[in-house]
């Protein structure tokens, strides 16, 4: 794959967005329950995992959720029946789950079902909780069926558009050969910095690229070049929002070059879903008429969800 050379300059706008995606919470909170009980009882001091649970599951209306230690309690303005919450971010959420409902990561759906959901989309999300540390297993468990129903490249966050010469040489290396293994420090090397020396989020984001090679799919480096993740553009919107706009241009330059193709996108469920007036990944590539579908598990939205604004 070739090489995109960004001519932006960088810049270190914030947002609540960034904030958000930043913030620490426990990764616990992330991971939905094995086993719920009293299901059709109204949750009014149920944890954050089980309430979240139950409104995908469709047993319980949409809710807006309100962080109070450990459990999440529904507002007054939660209505029965499933009506959409008026608050932007909930309604967002909302609607991803009900587009996600019935995607288990632990038990895939067969890939004629995933085929169907795919449709003639050329993207596909897949957002990850950043603090769970499970998550690269459960992808790595999906990616066969994705494969299957037509996915062949995955886009990777974190990963700058001029590292992608070193990524692919560590995806055509011999598994468990010297190249590999320098490929592979090299890549951890560039993430280090990239991420501060975030052993968490380093190890994942090789973890994603690791499970992409032994599917035998592509990697394609999203991030904009620079000191930081971030550059100069719009200044209505924050940095992430930024950065989405730098991959959209990535994701759709690749997609016009290489069109019988189709790219998964593994980043922060946050860039997902809306946050403010920024617009979302979804919406920038839909505004260019690259077509898209959201599969992220649900549980994978809580990390908005936890932090919901007031």
């Amino acid at each position: 794959m070739s090489e995109k050379v960004s001519d932006k300059s960088p810049c270190v706008a914030q947002t609540q967005l960034d904030k958000i995606e930043s913030r620490s919470f426990d990764s616990a909170s992330s991971r939905l329950l094995d086993e719920t009980k009293n299901t059709a009882e109204t949750p009014v001091n149920r944890s954050k995992v089980e309430c979240a649970r139950l409104v995908t599951e469709g047993v319980l209306p949409p809710l807006h959720l309100t962080q109070s230690g450990d459990t999440v309690r529904p507002s007054a303005d939660a209505t029965p029946g499933g009506a959409e919450p008026t608050e932007d971010l909930s309604a967002g959420m909302n609607a991803a789950r009900k587009n996600t409902k019935g995607w288990n990561t632990e038990n895939p759906p067969p890939f004629t079902s995933v085929s169907e959901k795919l449709g003639a989309s050329k993207t596909v999300f897949w957002g990850d909780d950043h603090l769970d540390e499970s998550s690269p297993l459960r992808f790595k468990k999906a990616l066969p069926v994705l494969k299957e129903a037509g996915v062949d490249t995955v886009g990777v966050e974190l990963l700058r558009e001029n590292q992608q010469s070193m990524v692919d040489g560590y995806l055509s290396a011999q598994k468990g050969s010297p190249e590999e293994a320098s490929a592979e420090q090299r890549i951890r090397e560039r993430l280090e910095h990239t991420v501060n020396k975030d052993q968490l989020l380093t190890n994942k984001t090789m973890e994603f690229i690791k499970a992409a090679k032994d599917a035998g799919l592509k990697v394609l480096c999203i991030e904009p070049n620079g000191g930081n993740l971030y550059y100069g553009g719009d200044p209505g919107e924050g940095a992430a929002a930024q950065r989405d706009t730098n991959w959209a241009d990535v994701i759709e330059g690749y997609e016009k070059r290489n069109p019988d193709s189709k790219v998964l996108v593994i980043a922060g469920s946050t860039h997902f879903i809306k946050m403010q007036n920024n617009p979302t990944l979804p919406e920038i590539l839909s505004r260019k008429g690259v077509p898209s579908v959201d599969l992220t598990p649900p549980s994978q939205y809580f990390e908005g969800e936890i932090l919901l604004p007031k």
